[in-house]
């Protein structure tokens, strides 16, 4: 049987865009611990970092980065590639941190969450979201909202029995309660089914 491997792996721009360097970065693919690895994570420096050459550290449209592994991936029982979905459906799985004091969780979470529709989401915070928000973005909330380091986790859509990724998560107009990141606000993804021609074009001459 073929084995199925793969070298790049979709992140938010404004995460990698000031690094410079792309060996300053490493990839621990299947671990869902902050700090410890397990016999099934798969290890990896990066290569190059591809921003889209549309995005500017002044804005936050086109918040979408390639990062090429010095490695492929394997894909096993408990690491798996999902390609972009076109789906219509209203619920999604997102990659998100509860409500949560503003640090990192030490463990990788999962919440539900619902999406909206533009003019519900910038009538929620005009002054933030009606001018950063965009056709590239995907808008959603939930009972547990994005908080500190949840930056690049994805949002899936369920298709029949599978999960696809459809959306990279991106800002927060996030609200501070006593210290404590606020759910009720609505978190924005990068919308990736609007640059499969660019991932397919910078996989491609970047081989």
């Amino acid at each position: 049987m073929r084995q199925t491997i793969f070298e790049f792996c979709g992140f938010t721009a404004h995460c990698v865009f000031e690094i410079g360097v792309p060996s300053k970065l490493s990839f621990h693919i299947g671990r869902i611990h902050l700090t410890d690895d397990s016999e099934y994570t798969q290890k990896f420096n990066a290569e190059d970092v591809i921003l889209h050459p549309d995005f500017k550290g002044t804005r936050i449209d086109n918040d979408i980065a390639l990062i090429k592994l010095a490695g492929k991936i394997k894909l096993t029982k408990s690491v798996a590639v999902r390609v972009k979905s076109s789906a219509r459906t209203e619920r999604s799985l997102g990659l998100a941190s509860p409500k949560q004091k503003l640090y990192r969780k030490k463990t990788l979470e999962q919440t539900l969450v619902d999406v909206v529709d533009a003019l519900t989401c910038i009538s929620s915070d005009c002054d933030v979201l009606g001018i950063q928000l965009t056709t590239n973005m995907i808008c959603a909330r939930g009972q547990e909202g994005a908080c500190s380091g949840d930056s690049g986790g994805g949002m899936f859509f369920k298709i029949k029995d599978s999960w696809l990724v459809r959306g990279i998560a991106s800002f927060t107009t996030r609200k501070i309660i006593d210290g404590l990141c606020d759910p009720s606000v609505y978190t924005v993804y990068t919308d990736r089914a609007k640059y499969m021609a660019w991932i397919a074009d910078a996989r491609l001459y970047n081989r």
